[in-house]
């Protein structure tokens, strides 16, 4: 992902606030160890879906001549969640379980492997802001550990960490397969950092269960950096809009173009974490507006039949400078990042945030491109503007505690009351966790 290029799009007043607080408290002079997790706090993936970079292995699946009539996603997926029920999910183990189901060689294995090992590496960009964090405790000469929990092995690991920019860290932990819990991960910090006063080590991480709670149970100091995809996703009724839309095949590799587009949206609007304003869907932001409406509009060839409002929608998005500004970076940021990748696997759905801003925008969003509208234009737009069926949006599975599976049964993931409850929590543990302890 090109984190280098530079958008024209400003920082909110929370978001400068929320970074000048972190930068200063990681140059705290009273930290000697600053220690990062690697995955979404220093390191992301172009992809909101877990299941992404391995629909650009079909092809290479294919090649072997397996008799399987599975998808290498469904196959790779699966053989990563038996080895994870199994205690032992690494590379090698999942590779060893997807050769027997696939009924591949170890030749093709270990070719299948391999190539995996070779996009994650090429695709994997450091997170901006992370970076910022990491600069800085560079710069205030802190000892430096990453923690890695990936299934890649060291080597890869390794690669990326210095594709990445962060060769200044003194230590590199790999976790996975240890058996260790978090709280023994923080104690294995401070050993090998040499860190022998808890309150010396600041932890940074996406987790707030395994990286901020685990670190202050052992006296340390802690900082979230709340991870990308879930903040968008939470930041307006699109992705789940989608989701509803596409229910049954959004999986699927023809809509990857429109996954990718989701994964840079998120790691450009939510690289400083921010969180979903009122009456929008798009942070009240006319960039992030344009950036993902516009934007992925222009993958697409535009169909004005039927509808005078979508010309006119389309031309009042083009006439505003900021959503016009925020398509341009779009485009750019998008071909720099995948070229011509996605152009075999074609564009579908890439007009569905145009569709759905169309058809179910917030009010504040539709207030956005008021000037730009005449008022019987904006009426118009209002009076076929009808509430988004969402479905709800879910990472990866993971294994719960009973009172988590609890509140499942009681308020069902995606529904109102849950919503509610999951944003007001989030809140307070921000607010818990971003002070000094």
């Amino acid at each position: 992902m090109n984190q280098a290029y530079q958008t024209a799009r400003a920082l909110s007043a929370d978001q400068n606030a929320l970074a000048k607080n972190m930068l200063a408290e990681v140059g705290d002079s009273q930290y000697k160890t600053v220690s990062f997790r690697l995955e979404d706090t220093l390191m992301i993936l172009p992809f909101p879906e877990y299941y992404d970079i391995f629909l650009f292995m079909e092809e290479d699946f294919k090649m072997f001549n397996t008799a399987s009539k599975r998808t290498f996603t469904q196959l790779r997926c699966e053989a990563e969640d038996i080895a994870e029920k199994n205690g032992s999910a690494v590379l090698k183990t999942i590779y060893n379980i997807l050769m027997k189901k696939a009924g591949i060689t170890e030749t093709a294995r270990d070719r299948l492997m391999e190539r995996e090992c070779e996009l994650v590496t090429f695709f994997a960009s450091p997170r901006s802001f992370g970076k910022q964090l990491f600069d800085k405790a560079i710069q205030k000469k802190k000892r430096i550990a990453i923690v890695s929990d990936s299934v890649y092995p060291r080597s890869v690991i390794a690669n990326i960490v210095s594709h990445c920019g962060y060769d200044g860290c003194s230590e590199l932990l790999l976790t996975r397969g240890s058996g260790k819990s978090a709280g023994e991960v923080i104690d294995l910090i401070m050993e090998k950092t040499h860190t022998n006063t808890p309150g010396k080590l600041l932890h940074i991480g996406s987790s707030i269960e395994n990286d901020v709670e685990a670190a202050i149970v052992k006296g340390c100091k802690s900082l979230l950096v709340t991870p990308i995809v879930p903040l968008m996703v939470k930041s307006g009724r699109l992705r789940g809009w989608v989701q509803a839309k596409k229910i049954y095949d959004y999986d699927t590799s023809q809509y990857l173009a429109l996954h990718c587009a989701f994964g840079i949206y998120a790691a450009y609007a939510f690289d400083v974490p921010q969180n979903k304003q009122p009456q929008s869907d798009f942070c009240n932001d006319e960039y992030m507006l344009g950036f993902m409406v516009l934007g992925t509009l222009g993958l697409t060839e535009f169909s004005d039949q039927g509808s005078d409002l979508r010309r006119t929608i389309k031309k009042a998005l083009e006439a505003n400078p900021k959503a016009a500004a925020g398509a341009r970076d779009f485009r750019q940021i998008f071909q720099a990042d995948f070229a011509d990748f996605l152009d075999k696997f074609g564009y579908a759905g890439c007009d569905l945030p145009f569709e759905f801003l169309l058809l179910h925008s917030s009010i504040g969003d539709r207030m956005l491109l008021e000037k730009q509208l005449e008022p019987f234009e904006l009426q118009a737009w209002t009076d076929v503007t009808t509430e988004a069926e969402t479905a709800p949006v879910f990472g990866r599975q993971v294994s719960k505690s009973a009172a988590q599976r609890l509140a499942d049964k009681m308020f069902p993931p995606g529904t109102r009351v849950r919503n509610i409850a999951d944003n007001m929590l989030d809140a307070m543990k921000r607010r818990t966790f971003g002070k000094k302890q």
